[in-house]
């Protein structure tokens, strides 16, 4: 079922209650009553049409993102994405960590728990560089072409910038680092010595999980809507005499 303006956001949820999490990354409560997706939008400020190809790409990997997605600014997807990074390094990763070291707690003597342990420090190191990366060179570069491509001017700054990066580059060179998350859910299947408390490791393997699927759909909303955009711009910038310098 596609999400569109006049579906019942009561619905949504519980068509889909993995959008939970996004839903309160735009910052909505729940108590919807029988408001639609629009008008719920509309009472939190939260842009409509994004908000539709956000959830419609979360819920269906085949969906494609509407025209409608020239409507919206690329300050609208760089807050969002920001808020996500947030939530993955301030909720799910707390979160898993202390239930790997719930783990240690019956299985502290193991190697493999110390593995486990060393394996998610990792991870989390990796995917902090990451962000950080995006957080301050690809977003505020993001910001900056939408700047000079809406006032028609491309200032010194921005030209240096555009000399010495393209999101054509991000778009070559973004890992899609969930595969490690998978990693790490095949060492506890298959290697993890039985424990008498199994509902540890289960959670453990439903966090993983579910935060493997929201970094793909994190993954989706950067390359199919935030980079498309962005590249559209920086090729008006870039032409002859398109803009004034």
């Amino acid at each position: 079922m596609i999400i569109t303006h006049s579906t019942k956001m009561a619905e949504v949820i519980h068509d889909h209650i993995q959008l939970l999490p996004i839903i309160h990354r735009f910052g909505i409560r729940l108590g919807f009553g029988e408001k639609t997706v629009a008008q719920v939008c509309d009472s939190y400020s939260v842009d409509v049409d994004f908000f539709l190809e956000t959830t419609n790409l979360f819920c269906d990997e085949l969906y494609t993102p509407s025209k409608k997605a020239s409507k919206y600014g690329v300050e609208v997807v760089v807050n969002y994405l920001l808020k996500s990074h947030a939530y993955f390094y301030e909720e799910k990763f707390i979160s898993i960590r202390e239930k790997i070291q719930l783990l240690a707690q019956y299985h502290g003597g193991e190697a493999h728990v110390g593995l486990i342990d060393k394996f998610f420090s990792n991870y989390v190191a990796e995917f902090m560089e990451h962000i950080r990366f995006e957080d301050s060179v690809v977003f505020p570069y993001s910001i900056m072409i939408s700047d000079c491509f809406v006032s028609g001017v491309i200032t010194p700054d921005l030209k240096n910038r555009m000399e010495n990066y393209s999101m054509s580059v991000f778009n070559q060179q973004h890992e899609d680092i969930e595969e490690k998350l998978s990693d790490l859910r095949n060492i506890l299947i298959k290697y993890l010595p039985p424990i008498d408390n199994g509902k540890v490791v289960t959670a453990i393997l439903l966090e993983l999980s579910s935060m493997e699927k929201e970094l793909e759909d994190h993954t989706v909303i950067e390359e199919r809507i935030l980079v498309p955009k962005v590249l559209a711009m920086e090729i008006a910038l870039k032409r002859p005499g398109g803009y004034a310098v």
